[in-house]
Formats: structure tokens, C-alpha cells, sequence
């Protein structure tokens, strides 16, 4: 099936939704996160070069905590989720332009899912996406759209995976990873290559994650010296 016909269906989707109620279906579809302010929303900068905050933690000890056999436990809590978010979307063109878009961005953990969205505004999307953004919904005019992944990440010989039942929200309707991917071409396999490129970058292999207490902790191995390694050494 094309673009185009997928295109057909999840316009048939929304259309199908407002005309469940009107006012209603259009409070889900134009719902934007509370942590959203309106009058203060400015696009997302992004500074070139910003390290790797993985790294940096590795490399600053903050957070982080040392096992043996080169055994780290890493911290981050939803204000270093949404950096690290915000890294890895920049490293690739097409979430890049995006980004440029975007309002505001956020991560956040609850319970056992990590959510990550961000409010964009549709007449600053690169062209494609604003023309898909019209034909989708053309009432939404130029008001800011929230965009949300949630799901639960999963490890898998050294590497992290977005779980299968991994949705997408738009607004507060939710709509299956597949289907974006096929309107999109923003696949899985795509954000998972980001999430692990940023862990091999740090010199890592991941063992575990798991969601304790509003954090993000992950368990993995070193696989190199970080800067904090280094210094440990020469203090000996």
C-alpha cells in the first residue's frame, strides 16, 4: 500500500473521530500537554557540538554509579531525558527540521512507560510535512500540534529497542508506530539506531533498564575509559 493510500486512511481515522462529537473529538486531537506554556513557547535551540550527555555523565561521575567488571548504573531524570532526546533528534535532517519547528519538548517517566513529545507549530514544519499536516487536518489551521511517542524501552543483547506496543499520540489520540511510519517514514528501527548510537558513542553496552521512582536507570558495562577513569588512574 502507497503513501498516498495510507495517507487516505488516516485522514478517513481522524474525520472518522470528529464525527463521534464534534467538540469532543476536536478537544483530543488539538490536546496539548499541560507542561506547555502558549505564551512562552519559542522553537527548540540547538547548539552545535553539544556532547553527548551520556558522556558527560560517564565522564563527571554525576549520577552514576561503579561496580565491578567495569559494572555502571546511570541515572537520568526527565530534564536529562529531554536533552538527550533533544541530542539524538538533532543528528539526523529530517528530525532536525522538525525540531526547528518545535515549541517545546519534553520526556517523561510514568510508572513503567517513557514519553517523549514535543508541541510543534505546523507553519514552521519543512514543506512535505506542513502539506501532510493540511491534508490531515485542514482545521487545525496553524495551531500548535502535540506529537508524543510512549512506550516501554526493552534491552536485547547490549542494545535498546522501543517495546511493540510503542504508540504515537497525536494530540491525545493514539495511533500504532506502523501507521506513522508508513505516512512518515519515521520507522522504529530509525529511533532505535539514535537511542543506541548515543550508548556506543559513551562507550557502553546496556544490560538493563528499568523506570524506579520518576528515573530513568540503566545498567550496562563499559566498554572504554571515560575521563573519570582516566583521572582515577594518574591519582593512584
Amino acid at each position: 500500500m502507497g503513501k498516498k493510500n495510507n495517507l487516505i486512511l488516516v485522514f478517513l481515522f481522524l474525520n472518522g473521530i470528529l464525527a463521534t462529537g464534534t467538540a469532543y473529538a476536536w478537544n483530543k486531537i488539538t490536546y496539548l500537554p499541560h507542561w506547555y506554556n502558549h505564551n512562552s513557547g519559542e522553537s527548540v535551540s540547538l547548539q552545535e557540538g553539544e556532547p553527548n550527555l551520556l558522556k558527560v555523565k560517564l565522564d563527571t561521575g554525576k549520577g552514576v554509579s561503579h561496580g565491578e567488571n567495569n559494572q555502571v548504573n546511570i541515572s537520568l531524570n526527565e530534564t536529562e531525558l529531554t536533552a538527550l532526546m533533544t541530542q539524538r533528534l538533532a543528528q539526523t535532517p529530517k528530525t532536525a527540521q522538525v525540531l526547528q519547528a518545535t515549541k517545546g519538548i519534553k520526556a517523561s517517566i510514568k510508572g513503567e512507560q517513557v514519553s517523549g513529545g514535543m508541541v510543534v507549530q505546523p507553519s514552521q514544519l519543512p514543506d512535505r510535512a506542513r502539506h501532510m499536516v493540511l491534508q490531515l487536518l485542514p482545521m487545525v489551521g496553524d495551531r500548535p500540534i502535540y506529537i508524543s511517542v510512549n512506550g516501554s524501552p526493552t534491552v536485547q543483547n547490549g542494545r535498546i529497542f522501543l517495546s511493540d506496543n510503542t504508540q504515537v499520540n497525536l494530540g491525545s489520540v493514539s495511533l500504532s508506530l506502523a501507521e506513522i511510519t508508513r505516512l512518515t517514514g519515521l520507522s522504529k528501527s530509525a529511533i532505535n539506531q539514535q537511542v543506541n548510537l548515543a550508548v556506543s558513542e559513551a562507550g557502553l553496552s546496556v544490560d538493563s533498564i528499568e523506570l524506579v521512582n520518576g528515573e530513568l536507570m540503566l545498567r550496562g558495562t563499559k566498554t572504554k575509559l571515560t575521563a573519570q577513569d582516566i583521572k582515577n588512574l594518574v591519582d593512584r
